[in-house]
């Protein structure tokens, strides 16, 4: 596998088009939208002698909405460590995130079953990107969790909102095809609330306007679909934020599912934790509030096995920031799966499916025991999923979307 790759942030060709006019002012007078000849990220620092995008919005924060609409960038990932990490590791990482749900819980939870929804959007993001030549992960993860909350037995109709029934057909595709996708399991209403907003006020949420200001940490566990977006991590940090707005409109919970992602793209691409930190922090700074990087700096990544007090101190009020402070320390400093789920369970059972990501994303091989997962709620539908992810982002192994998928995973 290649080397791991730190982040990159230089502003594309087409990004020009889509900075705020301050932006732009500062681009043109400071920037560069090609810095390939300046080094950007050297042992751990930012050398670049121009001003990138994360410069600029250090400098005037981010003001738009740009990351939640239709993108217009090349997404293949060309980087050989993410690709191959993506490739082969990602389907580890999203089975042990589940196996660990199901470890604490008994069996899959509703974020689990949202998990399994956001992979499936995932692949259908491809087939309306071949059919229409829209990119347009956010809309169509908004179709996708709508499915989630019509299984939970709102009506379609309902769901989607009169204007748009006759637009969006009932659902369809392989996913739907699962009852235990059907079963009502205790979802959070946060999320039951702010989806159902959508077919009631036709609204939903977005960064200039959150839908509401939860801070629960049920939008962490599908934000590990977005580590096998992109090469990129402020990629994988935008979509994973976009998607996590939907539901969530507090900085203290849209921020920590984008960091989530970020960690365990960054471990797939042969990083390890500190390095996902470290990236997330970075990324992070050009964002508002300060609560996410605090936590992820105030993580404890060597030494022993971590104590139920030190663990205790991290989580504070439970929302996502702590959770995933829990689940980074835990994984860290506790190489085994079972033990290391169950840990982080006892302080935040929320933190169990971000604990099973991280131990598979990293570790490049199952670590559950094989019975284990046999056992797994959905488990081919599950395989399915993560796989088809992997081979429609990296085109591993001997393809990627073919029409045919076109059935399975309808555009929406």
């Amino acid at each position: 596998m290649g080397q791991y790759r730190g982040p990159s942030a230089a502003l594309g060709p087409d990004f020009g088009e889509r900075l705020t006019l301050d932006e732009q002012v500062v681009v043109e007078t400071r920037g560069r939208l090609d810095a390939s000849e300046d080094r950007e990220w050297s042992g751990g620092k930012r050398v670049m002698r121009f001003w990138d995008v994360q410069r600029v919005r250090r400098a005037f924060g981010r003001s738009s909405d740009e990351f939640c609409e239709e993108l217009h960038y090349d997404k293949a990932i060309e980087d050989e460590a993410a690709r191959f990490g993506i490739a082969v590791y990602f389907e580890i990482a999203a089975l042990e995130s589940l196996q660990a749900d199901m470890l604490v819980n008994g069996r899959l939870s509703a974020s689990a079953q949202m998990t399994l929804f956001n992979l499936d959007s995932m692949i259908r993001t491809e087939t309306r990107y071949r059919q229409t030549g829209k990119l347009q992960p956010r809309h169509v993860g908004l179709v996708g969790l709508l499915r989630w909350l019509h299984t939970q037995g709102v009506p379609w109709r309902e769901a989607v909102g009169a204007s748009l029934a006759e637009e969006l057909p009932e659902p369809a595709g392989m996913v739907m095809g699962h009852p235990i996708l059907h079963e009502r399991r205790d979802p959070d209403p946060v999320c039951i609330e702010a989806l159902s907003a959508f077919g009631a006020r036709d609204v939903s949420g977005w960064f200039s306007k959150p839908i509401n200001s939860a801070r629960t940490p049920s939008v962490l566990p599908r934000a590990v679909t977005w580590a096998a977006w992109s090469d990129v991590p402020e990629r994988v940090f935008e979509q994973a934020v976009a998607n996590a707005l939907l539901t969530h409109g507090h900085p203290d919970a849209y921020l920590s599912a984008g960091a989530y992602s970020v960690l365990v793209n960054t471990l797939l691409a042969g990083g390890t934790l500190s390095d996902g930190i470290e990236v997330a922090v970075d990324e992070l700074a050009t964002w508002p509030d300060e609560n996410v990087r605090r936590l992820l700096r105030s993580c404890e990544l060597d030494g022993p096995t971590p104590s139920r007090s030190e663990l205790s101190a991290l989580i504070e009020d439970g929302s996502a920031p702590n959770v995933l402070a829990v689940a980074a320390v835990v994984a860290a400093r506790d190489d085994e799966f079972e033990s290391s789920v169950r840990r982080a369970a006892e302080i935040a059972p929320e933190a169990a499916p971000l604990v099973g990501a991280f131990h598979g994303a990293r570790n490049g091989s199952p670590k559950m025991p094989r019975a284990a997962l046999n056992l797994l709620e959905a488990r081919q539908v599950a395989i399915r999923l993560a796989r088809g992810v992997a081979e429609v982002q990296t085109g591993w192994p001997d393809r990627g979307w073919t029409p045919e998928w076109a059935e399975l995973y309808p555009a929406l």
